[in-house]
């Protein structure tokens, strides 16, 4: 069985295989903020936009209600608050459980297996032909290849976090996935 016959190359997908659980975040925070779901200010914090914003995935529903409940969140809080959520986590699983992700026990980390290369090969080609699309940048590149304007500065920017322990864009570095 090849694991490719299952893959979808979405988004989410590709976000996952190329920067793990915190890059699905930051791509559905860009799949939102294109949507005009939310809206960032210069300082970085994620505001809902309308009464009933549209959302898709399971994932953006969560994002969501997560900046509704705390009157918005910076992009590093939210990475903090969801990192360790079930949604995350069980897409990261279902890769696994494809044969896309390996995860060692010794490090605590997922790698890309031999597939999963190929898998990002090819979401490289089909879903990265759109170089307008900021959500597939994002997926596949990270949040410093977002390409709004003013939410790329507040991205970029020094969000203030409650401990100032994460941040403002990036995975990291630790290899979350």
């Amino acid at each position: 069985m090849n694991p490719l016959d299952y893959i979808d190359p979405s988004v989410e997908t590709a976000a996952i295989l190329t920067g793990g659980r915190e890059r699905v975040i930051e791509t559905a925070v860009a799949v939102l903020l294109e949507r005009e779901s939310i809206r960032i200010s210069r300082d970085g914090v994620l505001r809902v936009v309308g009464r009933r914003p549209a959302y898709r995935t399971e994932l953006e529903q969560l994002v969501l209600t997560t900046i509704k409940a705390a009157s918005g969140r910076t992009v590093p809080q939210l990475k903090k608050d969801l990192l360790t959520h079930a949604v995350p986590s069980a897409m990261a699983a279902a890769l696994v459980d494809s044969g896309l992700l390996f995860q060692r026990w010794w490090t605590f980390g997922l790698r890309l297996t031999a597939a999963g290369r190929q898998a990002v090969g090819t979401a490289e080609t089909t879903i990265g032909a759109v170089p307008s699309d900021a959500a597939v940048q994002v997926a596949l590149h990270g949040l410093g290849a977002f390409s709004g304007a003013s939410a790329g500065r507040s991205f970029k920017s020094k969000a203030k976090s409650e401990n100032n322990d994460v941040s403002p864009c990036g995975s990291g570095g630790w290899g979350n996935a």
